[in-house]
């Protein structure tokens, strides 16, 4: 058997492997919340807790190629003037960057969701203002006299009868207590997972390589679309492997190097091989 890489590509190629991997010795909210962020917007959604990681679809060593972009305009001069704007990707002749493992990740988690509901809309008319003041009482993000100057309007009798003014209120439903038991705050969520195993500790190197791949992978795929997060921002996460022995060996401090990365929303494991 190879070196570092490939023992380890030989054990996380297992779908239940590489799940079990994931969630040892339990699913950390924190780690895979990070993941679930770096691939979808979480502003309006706190999370709570994540029960289980499960990896439906694997697979191995696969390359993405990066897109070649061209950006130029066509101009003609006969018998109009006209100019045109052409671009043109190629992705033949540049080497690929390879993904060790891309796993399609399903995460069960409760969640707090902002429900967005609407209870009323009420629009009504304004058409009885007195004075400028009135109508600029009612309608505060306008900016009155810029408005009537643009449009030629010099009295408050011009102003009410340009146009018909109406104001909207829109009143949004309560949200109901969070309950993280009830069974609708529980999610599962899909989103992709490249996994890039390193064969030694460069840390510079290891950074590099997953930018990269989060780069390419923006070129060239769209990502899980989830039915609670929607589309993503970004098509994959990215975690990166390193040799646990190795680490304990030259008296690497794994924490700081895992915070390192997490502040690029990488996940970093250290694994054992044996």
């Amino acid at each position: 058997m190879g070196g570092f890489v490939d023992r380890t590509l030989l054990r996380l190629g297992d779908p239940a492997r590489l799940a079990v991997e994931l969630s040892t010795p339990a699913p950390d909210p924190q780690a895979l919340g990070m993941l679930l962020a770096s691939v979808h917007d979480l502003e309006h959604v706190r999370l709570e807790s994540i029960s289980q990681v499960a990896v439906p679809e694997l697979r191995v060593q696969l390359p993405l190629f990066p897109a070649a972009r061209q950006v130029g305009t066509w101009t003609r001069t006969q018998p109009s003037y006209v100019v045109t704007e052409v671009a043109v990707e190629n992705r033949g002749g540049v080497d690929p960057v390879w993904v060790d493992l891309l796993a399609r990740l399903r995460v069960t988690l409760v969640a707090e969701t902002d429900p967005g509901g609407v209870e009323s809309v009420l629009a009504k008319s304004m058409d009885d203002f007195a004075t400028l003041e009135e109508f600029r009482e009612q309608f505060r993000y306008i900016d009155v006299d810029d408005f009537m100057a643009r449009h030629r309007l010099q009295t408050v009798e011009d102003l009410r009868e340009a146009f018909e003014y109406l104001i909207t209120e829109v009143r949004f439903r309560a949200p109901e207590p969070f309950d993280p038991a009830d069974p609708r705050n529980q999610h599962d969520v899909e989103f992709e997972l490249a996994v890039l195993i390193e064969a030694g500790l460069g840390l510079t190197e290891a950074l590099r390589r997953a930018r990269t791949v989060r780069e390419v992978a923006a070129q060239t795929r769209g990502g899980v679309k989830d039915a609670l997060l929607g589309r993503p921002d970004r098509p994959l996460a990215v975690a990166v492997v390193l040799d646990a022995a190795q680490a304990r060996a030259e008296g690497l401090q794994t924490e700081l190097v895992q915070e390192l990365f997490a502040r690029e929303q990488v996940l970093c494991l250290f694994s054992e091989t044996n």
